[in-house]
């Protein structure tokens, strides 16, 4: 149930965040609405099924869980790309596993995919490995709570 709540809140914070970006600021995201809102919900369920299975996999307190997810993230982004333009071309040319499993990259490339390219072929293939990937994320955090009992209040 927390984690349906948690998909809810970030999508709609996702979808808020692009209204004022393409009203407000002029960004063009495409023409293409319901592929956008389809990878922005993948993208919210892998956000939030990443959390959950920081959460669940170990027993810091919350200020380390949290240090985790911020590092992770800020990781994934760097090696999306977002902060160096070239380290996503090296990436790319050296280890392209790595942007296949990297939730920032599949997103990032997801949506350029559809500004810029006539064919969904590269978007859905970003959508494949972007599930593949909240997938995994989901089946690690069922294993690490599965085993756990919680007293009852």
């Amino acid at each position: 149930a927390s984690m349906c709540v948690g998909f809810i809140l970030n999508f709609l914070i996702s979808i808020v965040t692009m209204i004022i970006f393409n009203k407000i600021l002029g960004v063009d995201f495409s023409e293409n609405l319901a592929e956008l809102l389809l990878i922005t919900g993948i993208g919210s369920l892998c956000g939030v099924s990443l959390g959950t299975l920081i959460g669940s996999s170990n027993r810091a307190n919350i200020e380390i869980k949290s240090g985790i997810g911020l590092a992770l993230s800020l990781l994934m982004s760097f090696l999306a790309g977002m902060m160096v333009s070239n380290v996503k071309v090296m990436i790319a040319d050296n280890a392209p596993i790595i942007n296949k499993l990297n939730p920032v990259a599949l997103i990032s490339d997801g949506i350029y995919s559809l500004y810029y390219y006539d064919t969904f072929d590269r978007f859905y293939n970003n959508i494949a490995w972007l599930l593949v990937v909240t997938l995994s994320f989901i089946v690690l955090t069922y294993i690490f709570t599965r085993g756990k009992q919680y007293d009852s209040i």
